[in-house]
């Protein structure tokens, strides 16, 4: 007998490459987490002790790849960025379907980019490194793709942190982890934005900012995989271990969320914003500033134009919760830039500031289903949930009962319509 049942396309049947969770290679990958973070903390606090003329309390990391010896932190820079890219392939292995299952890899990933290009361009001389060397009054372009690179990993880290919290706190086992990620997450912005703030003033500890904000990060990381492998290498929920009772609720699915047309207008506007300021910025980098003003002026380029493409390509891709995280990170930034302008008194600034994060904050909760405004102006919406356990209130005393409820039940059962 001749079957007549279609023959599967020739592309259907090529493996495709996938980790296997629990596999030697799931493990390997997320072996390279642990690996690639110890090494590229003990090489530069290493070569920053032995490195003639640096000094590890004002100069930052990426100051290492320059002069004699500086191949040893280039290629550090690099190593480090492939071993996390094999990390965020181990990281979408141990996470089951569900939240951030996709983004959490794909910013990871961003890091490791970052990384490598931070490798490959060397950052421009600058506060007295390498010795005798004097610093550039405008930035070159390797100069400037090394911060481009810098700003892509640090943003999407930090971005990575809240997406992670978010998927833990879902997890029974992993809950708190989502306290911890958060943590890690603000602490790593409030660091580097210490750092941006003290980069080019002589006295101040920019290079010990910096450092610690890579040391807890890359602590994280140690910790973050050291309970993967200890355990079975991936974050899911247990199952139960009983079948689920069938359901009879017959009310339609869930219709999702409309994309509102004024939060893409939103958006579009803060990246422009944004962008137009590091433009400004670029132009603004010339003789007549002195080093701290170069150096800052470098930071907050770099910044802008990573947190700009990412809020672009995150509204393009749709990803809610990504683009909640980093609209949440680009309003604490704006935060510190009001507490950095009014300290350096350019209070013409500060309500700006202000104002930008808190239309950003709003954003960010409109797009993580928070309406706490809302539910405070119209108490008695549908959505309101009450807590449990709460009874209603019970009559007045000198209230009657209703009729029906003296009359007994079997009375009731008799009686005609």
């Amino acid at each position: 007998m001749i079957s007549h049942q279609p023959i599967p396309a020739a592309a259907s049947t090529r493996p495709r490459l996938r980790v296997v969770p629990g596999s030697a290679l799931h493990r390997l990958l997320l072996g390279c987490g642990v690996l690639g973070s110890l090494l590229f903390t003990g090489t530069f606090l290493a070569a920053g002790a032995t490195r003639a003329g640096y000094d590890p309390w004002r100069q930052p990391i990426s100051a290492l790849s320059l002069g004699p010896g500086g191949w040893l932190q280039s290629l550090n820079f690099i190593a480090f960025g492939v071993l996390m890219g094999c990390f965020a392939l181990g990281l979408r292995g141990a996470l089951a379907p569900g939240t951030g299952a996709k983004w959490a890899p794909l910013l990871q990933a961003a890091v490791a980019a970052g990384l490598i290009i931070d490798g490959i361009f060397a950052q421009d001389p600058g506060m007295g490194y390498p010795p005798g060397t004097a610093a550039v009054t405008a930035a070159s372009t390797h100069g400037l793709l090394h911060n481009i690179g810098l700003g892509l990993a640090a943003t999407t880290l930090s971005a990575r942190c809240f997406v992670l919290a978010r998927r833990f706190a879902r997890e029974p086992r992993w809950r708190g982890w989502a306290t911890y990620s958060i943590i890690t997450g603000l602490l790593f912005i409030a660091l580097l934005a210490a750092f941006g703030m003290a980069n080019g003033t002589p006295s101040a500890p920019a290079g010990l900012f910096e450092k610690l904000a890579t040391i807890q990060a890359s602590i994280y990381t140690i910790a973050l995989c050291t309970r993967l492998l200890a355990t079975t290498a991936r974050v899911s929920t247990p199952p139960l271990t009983e079948p689920a009772l069938p359901t009879t609720d017959t009310r339609p699915p869930p219709v999702p969320r409309p994309w509102p047309w004024w939060l893409t207008a939103m958006i579009i506007l803060g990246a422009a914003l944004m962008a137009t300021g590091a433009v400004m910025a670029i132009f603004a980098t010339g003789g007549h500033l002195n080093t701290a003003g170069r150096n800052y002026a470098d930071y907050f380029i770099t910044r802008n134009l990573a947190l700009a493409v990412m809020l672009l390509a995150m509204l393009a891709l749709r990803a809610r919760h990504v683009l909640a995280a980093l609209m949440t990170l680009t309003a604490l930034i704006q935060v510190l830039d009001a507490i950095t302008a009014t300290v350096t008194s350019r209070f013409g600034l500060v309500p700006i500031d202000l104002i930008f994060a808190a239309v950003f904050l709003f954003g960010a909760a409109r797009l993580s289903g928070l309406q706490p405004w809302r539910r405070m102006t119209h108490p008695g919406l549908p959505g309101d949930q009450k807590p449990a356990g709460r009874r209603p209130a019970a009559p007045p005393a000198d209230e009657p009962p209703a009729a029906n409820e003296l009359e007994p039940a079997s009375d009731r059962a008799h009686h005609p319509v």
